[in-house]
């Protein structure tokens, strides 16, 4: 039985400037560490010491790391935040509040968030390559560092879009392609969302209540989440990243311990960066669980390293966004140019073949989603959309029939064209 909370429950959060602006500055020096922890390994020939490190998990090309306990200590290394803005540009957590408004103002204030990132911590003194603001924890904790890294086919833009979730259904049908499921889940706060100039960032705080297992109790967890990607001066994308760090609101997103709710923390950053071989890129995730829920040692780190695997199936998730903004958009077309392509209804569009008499029976006719031409089997792929993304709590995936022309061209498409139609505000 899944664990939710009646609706409003938790109210919108009205964030102060001061909120805003140490949610931004942790964010940003979460993603300065981990692009510094990402160039460290690969200047060690993408290989981690045996004696610090072990494989929990692989999937395909991905492989999940989680530190051992003898190196589950500090070794002071700052990150030059300064060194990695100027040669990537990255914009400046100040800019981003002038350009960004802040939904509401409020007299309450996050106490030293800018210093701690919520675990427990002053992150003020030092970081290091396994516990740094990213790490941090509380004292006497035993929270591992885990680590996914590996190669994916695609672009960067493919992976910064497919993580666009800055509403409700955008939410549902990410979790729903990455295999996040989710008791209950609540956006409270929106700070910088989608625009035309950028559509592929958004801040805001996010709360979420899982079982991690069947056995485990109900947890949750209240973080801020910050995606986008990082261009160089020319204007290039250089670096995709996807932040989220726990913080807490003290009486305002209270804990539900009354309700047997754990409240569990968490620091995780990916980057995604091209890849030396062509159409890959490559992966790069940090995090630092803290077990808890019913859930300890081993077998909290196995099955947290198994979500941050499944996590990199954002790829699925933007091929089928681009496919569904295709099909949005070819459908504009034909009403404008009121097109029948339902008429030649004979022969596959593809193959050519006839779709009559006893071939065509094998070859299962149908009609592609997006285009709307008829084809044969051999010529279709089934794709599974989401189904009640809008109208229900939950989700689910339906197969649908498309040509294989219109699979090649979504695949092929630019993620940047489409996140940056679907972006609110007016086109240049």
């Amino acid at each position: 039985m899944k664990f939710t909370l009646p609706d409003g429950t938790f109210p919108r959060l009205h964030l102060s400037d001061d909120e805003t602006l140490s949610i931004l500055e942790t964010g940003e020096r979460i993603k300065a560490e981990t692009i510094q922890a990402f160039e460290e390994f690969i200047q060690q020939g993408r290989e981690f010491p045996k004696e610090r490190y072990k494989i929990v998990k692989v999937k395909d090309r991905l492989r999940a790391f989680r530190s051992r306990r003898s190196a589950d200590s500090n070794q002071t290394s700052k990150p030059s935040l300064s060194r990695l803005q100027s040669n990537s540009s990255i914009t400046g957590t100040s800019s981003r509040l002038k350009a960004s408004p802040v939904w509401n103002t409020s007299d309450a204030t996050l106490s030293d968030l800018a210093m701690d990132d919520g675990l427990g911590r002053d992150t003020s003194e030092s970081s290091s390559t396994d516990h740094s603001e990213l790490g941090s924890k509380r004292p006497g904790s035993k929270a591992p560092t885990v680590i996914v890294t590996g190669i994916l086919p695609g672009t960067i833009e493919d992976t910064a879009y497919g993580n666009i979730a800055d509403n409700e259904p955008l939410w549902k049908l990410r979790n729903a392609y990455i295999k996040d499921e989710q008791d209950d889940s609540r956006i409270l706060a929106k700070i910088i969302g989608p625009s035309k100039e950028d559509p592929f960032q958004f801040v805001g705080i996010k709360w979420i209540a899982k079982r991690f297992s069947f056995f485990s109790s109900p947890s949750d967890v209240l973080y801020a989440e910050d995606c986008g990607v990082v261009r160089d001066r020319k204007g290039n994308i250089t670096l995709g990243y996807h932040v989220t760090h726990s913080v807490e609101f003290g009486a305002r997103v209270p804990q539900l311990t009354d309700l047997g709710v754990t409240r569990l923390r968490m620091s995780m950053c990916f980057i995604t960066r091209k890849h030396e071989s062509e159409g890959n890129i490559e992966i790069f995730c940090r995090a630092f669980p803290q077990p808890g829920g019913g859930l300890f040692g081993q077998a909290a780190t196995a099955i947290y390293a198994q979500v941050l695997l499944y996590s990199c199936d954002i790829m699925e998730c933007s091929s089928v966004k681009k496919l569904m903004w295709l099909s949005q958009r070819k459908r504009i077309e034909r009403n404008k140019n009121k097109a029948n392509t339902k008429a030649a209804n004979t022969h596959c569009h593809i193959c050519t073949k006839s779709l009559k008499g006893l071939g065509g029976l094998l070859r299962s006719p149908s009609t592609c989603q997006c285009c709307r031409r008829m084809m044969c089997g051999k010529c279709s792929v089934e794709k599974k959309l989401a189904a009640d993304a809008i109208t229900s709590k939950e989700i689910t995936l339906e197969s649908a029939p498309f040509c294989i022309e219109c699979v090649v061209e979504a695949n092929q498409m630019s993620a940047h064209e489409a996140a940056y139609e679907s972006a609110p505000g007016t086109a240049k």
